[in-house]
């Protein structure tokens, strides 16, 4: 049998640069045909912050996050249940 050889200068102006090129094309095909699903917000953000309550100046007083993933949101909140009793955290689904 015959071995395919491939000269050096080959090696570093063609072979190289075409394995880079298709690796960065496999990449960012993955990343553009990732799609979000039904009600999600983003696909790498699952919460959003929905309001903010302010004391003047800069005291913030409560949050508002909205979550794409409601059984996600009901778990969060029972995390969180002294923040979400006493109004300083309300959640909700997107």
């Amino acid at each position: 049998m015959s071995r395919l050889q491939v000269s050096e200068d080959a090696t570093t102006f063609v072979v190289a640069p075409a394995i880079v090129m298709v690796s960065l094309g496999l990449v960012l095909a993955f990343y553009r045909l990732r799609r979000k699903f039904s009600n999600q917000t983003s696909y790498y953000q699952p919460v959003v912050l929905k309001n903010t309550g302010h004391r003047w100046p800069a005291d913030i007083t409560g949050l508002e996050l909205g979550f794409t993933n409601s059984a996600y949101a009901s778990a969060f909140a029972a995390a969180n249940e002294h923040a979400v009793s006493t109004g300083k955290l309300k959640v909700s689904v997107a």
